[in-house]
């Protein structure tokens, strides 16, 4: 894939104004250096989104959004970053000039693709001309425009189908191991893994076949459904099917609803509820409610109402708590699946309404506590500390603050009630929101070495940075060493372009946190903390370590270990 060199990217990033590009998006207000907004990447009552013009980067102190103006460009436009990059050089007039070297890992994902491919034309073939998989499709309500958009299709009885048509197109088996679309046996020999099933291929993104799910057609077959292995170009805790038939929807809505299985996708979409998505075979994960964000602020769950279905829609609520999102829940009636109201007499209307009724999350877990209580079926102590966990948990902090109010209403508690559970973190009477405390020490050190490194001791920032307890931190501060290495300047825009996601998240935070606020750094203050913090530290392993070595009778380490006490005692501040 021709590469942009970085000299060209890092040009775009520098004549652009992150100002003028946000404020086409959303309405920013000027608030001292910097401008603020509600953010447009969640909902939110109060603003919180901040935009520094002196730093060009971004950060929302609600949901946690960062980094610099491609970042924001890629979240907001749901566009890759090589897409982002034309569009900046558009704007600019600049022409692009492209590397055309190709890597190793380039090359082999190209033909992972080819491979799946071929696998995806002769599922579908296949698919066309089996009378037992147009019954099934029949008998299950599906109709044809849907089937064709979801591409379905059909692996064979066998084992010996898919690997003999590998075979004659070339394709080396090897690459079709690594896939896991052929296995070895027990003699060494190849054999189709994917056998009389139902085949779902599994789109990512852009709309290529990184993997498949097959569903069995006969009920004595071992596994209802059987997934793809995991491999170079599919992650299944990344993945989402029907993401790519849905992401224009989902974007247009704003708004994604999510349910269990592939039938539950292709049943809802031909039902209209068109911006829906699947886990792969897991449950909801952190990454792809974090994919889901890039398109849409809003996610619904919908999930069947047996018991399997209502614990999977409590853990994919902690998810997304996780992720910054408040999601609605939808708990479908009577044990009834989406796929169920193709084949149903109820009207398919009722699914759509059903949709469009959904509950916050908040209000659905506070309900089903309630109902234990009432009816005696579980503890009171431990519903009220298991609710007052998810009250800390909700994104918004006014939102937060509403269900505490109800929560005590319900339970009859009080606010100081509440706090002997869990340490809820919520907007205050001074208006400071959770995330605007200020930063932690370790957080604060990054800052003081950028503001001035020559005062750092010997080892600068990575010397201190290895006694950082949120390893975060840590592997921040090593970027940010390694950058100011190689570049004169510190340019927020341009380091963040390095960082992985989490970590562009929390420089933009730590940088737009100093803002505004009067006084200046103390660097001396903050190392003379630190370092005593650690000496503190020490000093408590060591007299542990000194008791160990007594009972042990080590009497040369416990000489060893009141040397280092000594010593620590001697230079401590």
């Amino acid at each position: 894939m021709p590469r942009i060199p970085q000299h060209i990217i890092d040009q775009l990033i520098a004549d652009t104004d992150i100002v003028d590009i946000i404020s086409e998006y959303v309405s920013l207000t000027k608030a001292g250096s910097n401008y603020k907004a509600r953010c447009p990447f969640h909902q939110e009552k109060t603003a919180s989104f901040m935009v520094s013009p002196d730093k060009q980067i971004f950060h929302c102190f609600g949901c946690g959004a960062g980094g610099n103006v491609v970042s924001f460009l890629m979240k907001h436009d749901q566009s890759e970053f090589i897409d982002v990059i034309k569009k900046l050089a558009n704007r600019l007039n600049i022409k692009l000039e492209f590397d055309e070297k190709k890597s190793t890992e380039d090359d082999t994902f190209e033909l992972l693709y080819k491979v799946n491919a071929y696998a995806h034309w002769y599922f579908r073939t296949q698919g066309q001309q089996s009378q037992k998989v147009k019954t099934y499709i029949q008998n299950r309500g599906l109709n044809p425009e849907t089937t064709a958009l979801y591409d379905l299709g059909y692996a064979p009885d066998g084992f010996e189908n898919l690997v003999p048509f590998f075979k004659t197109k070339k394709i080396p088996l090897s690459l079709a191991s690594q896939l896991g679309l052929v296995k070895k046996g027990n003699r060494d020999n190849l054999y189709d893994f994917f056998r009389d099933r139902l085949m779902f291929p599994i789109h990512n993104v852009h709309g290529k076949i990184v993997g498949f799910g097959g569903r069995a057609l006969q009920s004595d077959q071992e596994a209802k459904y059987l997934n793809s292995a995991e491999s170079p170009i599919y992650h299944k805790n990344k993945e989402l099917y029907g993401l790519y038939q849905a992401k224009k929807d989902i974007a247009q809505k704003k708004q994604a609803v999510v349910v269990e299985g592939y039938i539950d996708v292709l049943a809802a979409h031909q039902l209209g509820i068109s911006n829906t998505v699947a886990p792969l075979g897991t449950s909801l994960t952190l990454d792809q409610v974090k994919k889901l964000k890039r398109f849409a602020p809003e996610i619904i769950l919908m999930f069947d109402g047996d018991m399997a279905g209502v614990n999977a829609a409590q853990k994919a609520i902690t998810t997304c708590f996780s992720a910054g999102i408040h999601p609605k829940l939808v708990i479908l009636p009577n044990n009834l699946d989406p796929g169920d109201y193709l084949t149903n007499p109820q009207p398919s209307q009722s699914l759509t309404k059903a949709v469009a009724e959904a509950i916050f999350a908040m209000d659905w877990l506070l309900s089903t506590r309630i109902k234990k209580v009432t009816h005696e079926t579980g503890s009171r102590a431990q519903i009220i500390r298991e609710i007052a966990g998810w009250l800390g948990q909700i994104p918004d902090a006014i939102d937060q603050m509403e269900y505490k109010k109800k929560f005590c209403q319900y339970f009859d508690v009080t606010p100081n009630d509440i706090e002997k559970f869990v340490d809820i973190t919520y907007e205050s009477d001074s208006g400071v929101r959770p995330d605007e405390k200020a930063p932690p020490l370790e957080a604060l050190l990054i800052l003081c070495y950028l503001d001035d490194s020559a005062l750092f001791p010997e080892g600068g920032l990575v010397a201190l940075a290895k006694n950082f307890e949120d390893s975060r931190l840590r592997d921040l501060a090593l970027h940010v060493e390694s950058f100011l290495k190689n570049h004169e300047t510190f340019e927020p825009a341009q380091a963040i372009l390095d960082l992985p996601e989490a970590l562009a998240t929390i420089l933009s935070k730590i940088l737009l946190f100093l803002d505004d606020k009067s006084g200046s750094l103390d660097t001396a203050g903050c190392i003379n903390k630190f370092q005593a913090m650690q000496k503190k530290k020490r000093l408590k392993e060591i007299t542990s370590q000194i008791l160990e070595a007594e009972v042990t009778k080590d009497t040369e380490r416990k000489i060893a270990l009141l040397k280092e006490k000594q010593d620590l005692l001697a230079n401590r501040q």
